[in-house]
């Protein structure tokens, strides 16, 4: 029956990555991989598999470590650290921010400081746009949404 079992989870987590598109580094991912590896390693112990009982404690040791990695990384990227953890080239931190802010149409951007916080520009082959605090929206604007 632990054969059984541990083969069930080690099949789900495959099932998930291609049928589902679950990443293969995807928390439920691994604690399935984790679980299945173990049961095997249990029954191959109990009937002398010893190849197999080695084969499925890499495979839980991977998966154990890969866990406690997801946990890690998780915890290294709270808004305290965010700056330094992106400065870092670790990813990209993404933080709330307490401005109101206005997506505007220009004719040109000599108005605006482009070296404000949270301004941004975009040109297409039609338009001009700029995101920017509501209270430094530039007065030459073609057209404007606050909020």
């Amino acid at each position: 029956m632990t054969q059984l079992i541990g083969f069930l989870l080690l099949l789900m987590a495959f099932a998930s990555m291609m049928l589902l598109g679950l990443p293969s580094g995807s928390r439920v991912n691994l604690v399935l991989n984790l679980i299945g590896a173990c049961l095997l390693a249990v029954d191959a112990l109990a009937n002398w598999r010893w190849a197999f009982f080695a084969l499925e404690c890499v495979w839980a040791l991977v998966a154990l470590y890969a866990i406690i990695r997801s946990y890690l990384k998780s915890d290294s990227f709270t808004t305290k650290n965010c700056s330094s953890a992106t400065r870092q080239g670790q990813g990209i931190c993404i933080q709330p921010i307490e401005a109101e802010l206005t997506v505007c149409k220009v004719a040109d951007y000599t108005e605006i400081d482009l070296n404000s916080p949270f301004v941004f520009t975009g040109r297409t082959d039609q338009e001009a746009s700029l995101v920017c605090p509501t209270e430094i929206v530039p007065s030459r604007t073609l057209e404007r949404s606050d909020g």
